[in-house]
Parts: C-alpha cells; structure tokens; sequence
C-alpha cells in the first residue's frame, strides 16, 4: 500500500498490507523445505552463514 509522506507532496511510502504479509509468510512456509534440501550438504553453521551473507547483500548496512 502506499501513503503520503507528511511534508513531502512528492514521496510516497511504502507499507505493507495484511493479505500481504499473510502472502509473505505462506511464501517462507512454502520455501523452507526447498532450502532444507538445497543446504542439506552443508557443513553445521554453514546454512546461517549463508543466510548471513544474502542478507547483507540484500539489505546493505543494515544492523541486526
């Protein structure tokens, strides 16, 4: 969904909706047992590790 910003007539602000979070979780429920099967081989701490990284990526200068 997305909302004005107050004090700002050009930026909009992006907000998440109920049906899409509820999509979004159903979406990790789905998937988690596709990336059980992908990191299966690796060795222990290896799968968070990665997760670790992808994250990073994805969301640059983020502290967690």
């Amino acid at each position: 969904m997305r909302k004005a910003v107050p004090g700002n007539r050009r930026v909009r602000a992006v907000e998440i909706t109920a049906a899409g979070r509820e999509l979004f979780d159903a979406a990790h429920v789905a998937a988690a047992p596709l990336a059980d099967e992908l990191t299966v081989d690796f060795e222990p701490g290896e799968a968070a590790l990665l997760m670790d990284m992808l994250s990073r990526i994805a969301y640059p200068g983020r502290a967690d």
